[in-house]
């Protein structure tokens, strides 16, 4: 029987996983129910050490003693994790994968005069490779974090140059349940060290073995070859958002009516694997998707080798870049089928291909669709196609709605700081007669505003300034509506204009109330002279209304409810 604590049987499944046979268990009482299980696998070797000193030498020995294999030791709370520290930090220099297991009190009690408790989730300082501290309670948000946090553990521990990791679990009382008869299923993540040459067969293998396989491409800046692209998706759906280099699809629209049942034997679009790659995804239709496709494991293409397990179901974690992992997948693509791969796998990864595509295409021209009252969605769709900069929030989600090229954005942090005078900086180089327009929302406009009093902001910069008088995001939370506080703080309703800033700053200034007024300016705003470096910039104000926004969104999205996309032609 093991313990009715989720998160030590959690622990207890993984490191079973990663490979551990052997653990160092110290006497304790907040660490008897790691103990107890760690002892009823039968597949862990326990040795009984007393003194925390000891133990940690003890587990390094048995590392060595068994080809460096990692080697798990469990004190309990407070300065037990202390004593472990000399041999942390020789495991260390060593590189030796010491799994230091630490039971810790509540948070709620540290430095609350409670019994053997102090700060344990750093006391190790920067000799371990990672440290983690599990969380308390037993959510199903809660579970997932736990799962990830041990994998990541173990995987620093045994790859790249390997080393020691500390494990912090807080434990509430009751400890001394143990009415579980068997362990949970978890999911193991694995590191792959490698650069994904050319010839390597890892990843279309994977392909090969899957019957629905999908590639799903993040926020990147990475350059790509367009052949070398074409080559993947003659193997699986490929799908990005305009903030990735690759250009945008309408991946998340698509999402949108998976999720809501308006497809055709919808289930069958629910891949088996995603090949996963970049940064941050806009669409949270998008993730809740794939978060809830049953079956689907995410292998992720992580140049730093990090896990981000943004579908929640990621088993792998590759590290080579964007670029590596399509040249190899094209690489075999161009070779053909591999004669061991299955005819009729092969005949569904293609009809799979093909259903996502009509799908996309589809629902893309439906999303295309003008929208039909005066609002910043009409105003990017105008502009769809020559946005190169755009600001986060409101703005990078039309331009994602509306545009299929690539634009740079900020979606690291996803912060509205910055978006301003990063456009500034990339408009500064581009070639004299030339020019980018970057789309921004009002609040991150004024919030960067210094952005155009820098030296060096000339008429290569162009900017379509979306002001609505608010934060235009915000209106669309329909919880949000019943506090006091939406309009006036959170959505910092506002009657400015940029044109004061714009004279100040000897920018161009020209301003539109209606679509009339927004076609007289285009030209004006994008075109280019021999000698944009000579000419100032240029900004287009156009003011909408807040709620004139949400409704024409909200209208493009009734499009997709109504099946309106199905007069394409049905995938």
């Amino acid at each position: 029987m093991f313990s009715n604590i989720k998160a030590v049987n959690i622990l207890t499944v993984i490191l079973q996983a990663h490979g551990v046979r052997h653990a160092v268990l110290c006497p304790g009482s907040r660490n008897a129910p790691i103990c107890h299980n760690l002892a009823a696998t039968g597949t862990i070797e326990c040795h009984p050490i007393t003194d925390e000193r000891s133990a940690g030498f003890y587990a390094i020995g048995l590392s060595q003693a068994h080809d460096q294999e990692p080697v798990a030791v469990c004190v309990t709370s407070g300065s037990a994790i202390l004593d472990v520290s000399p041999a942390v930090a020789e495991a260390y220099y060593q590189r030796t994968p010491l799994i230091v297991i630490a039971a810790d009190r509540p948070a709620a009690l540290i430095g609350q005069l409670d019994g053997q408790t102090m700060p344990q989730a750093g006391a190790l300082g920067s000799v371990v490779r990672r440290a983690v501290s599990l969380p308390e309670g037993e959510t199903d948000e809660d579970l997932w974090y736990a799962n990830r946090l041990v994998n990541e553990a173990m995987m620093d521990a045994m790859s790249g140059g390997r080393g020691p990791v500390l494990i912090n679990v807080p434990l509430h009382e009751p400890l001394y349940q143990f009415d579980e008869a068997a362990l949970p299923e978890q999911r193991k993540v694995t590191r792959i060290e490698s650069s994904l040459p050319a010839g390597s067969d890892l990843l279309p293998r994977m392909v090969r073995e899957a019957e629905r396989p999908m590639m799903v491409i993040g926020h990147t800046n990475e350059k790509i070859d367009a052949s070398t692209l074409n080559g993947v998706a003659v193997l699986m759906p490929v799908f990005a958002e305009s903030i990735s280099s690759v250009g945008g699809s309408a991946l998340n629209e698509c999402a949108y009516a998976l999720r809501r049942s308006l497809v055709e034997d919808g289930d069958s679009y629910a891949p088996d694997l995603v090949i996963y790659a970049g940064g941050t995804l806009v669409g949270k239709e998008t993730k809740a998707f794939f978060r809830g496709c049953e079956g689907c494991a995410t292998v992720q293409i992580s140049p730093d080798g990090e896990l981000h397990d943004v579908f929640k179901n990621t088993t792998m974690v590759i590290r080579c870049s964007l670029g590596d992992a399509l040249r190899n997948l094209s690489g075999k693509a161009e070779e053909g089928e591999s004669p061991d791969d299955d005819g009729e796998k092969c005949k569904r990864r293609k009809e799979f291909t093909r259903r996502w595509a009509a799908l996309e295409q589809s629902i893309r021209q439906t999303c295309q669709r003008p929208a039909t009252r005066f609002s910043q969605l009409q105003v990017v769709q105008r502009f769809a196609g020559q946005v190169s900069q755009v600001g986060n929030s409101s703005a990078v989600r039309l331009v994602c709605l509306a545009q299929r090229r690539h634009a740079f954005c900020n979606r690291g942090i996803n912060g509205i700081d910055g978006s301003l005078s990063t456009a500034a900086g990339y408009a500064a180089g581009q070639p004299k007669d030339g020019h980018s327009l970057c789309v921004i929302g009002d609040l991150s406009f004024f919030y960067d505003q210094n952005g155009l009093w820098n030296k060096g902001v000339d008429g290569r910069l162009r900017i379509l300034l979306l002001n609505n008088g608010g934060g235009g995001i915000f209106s669309r939370f329909e919880g949000l509506k019943k506090s006091p506080a939406r309009s006036r703080i959170v959505m910092a309703r506002h009657d400015t204009t940029a044109q004061g800033i714009c004279v100040q700053n000897h920018v161009e200034y020209r301003q539109a109330r209606d679509m009339g007024e927004v076609e007289q300016a285009i030209s004006w705003l994008t075109e280019d002279y021999a000698d944009n470096t000579s000419k100032r910039a240029r900004l287009l104000e156009v003011l909408t209304d807040i709620d004139e926004d949400a409704k024409a969104l909200k209208e493009q999205y009734e499009l997709i409810d109504k099946k309106t996309w199905q007069e394409t032609g049905k995938p």
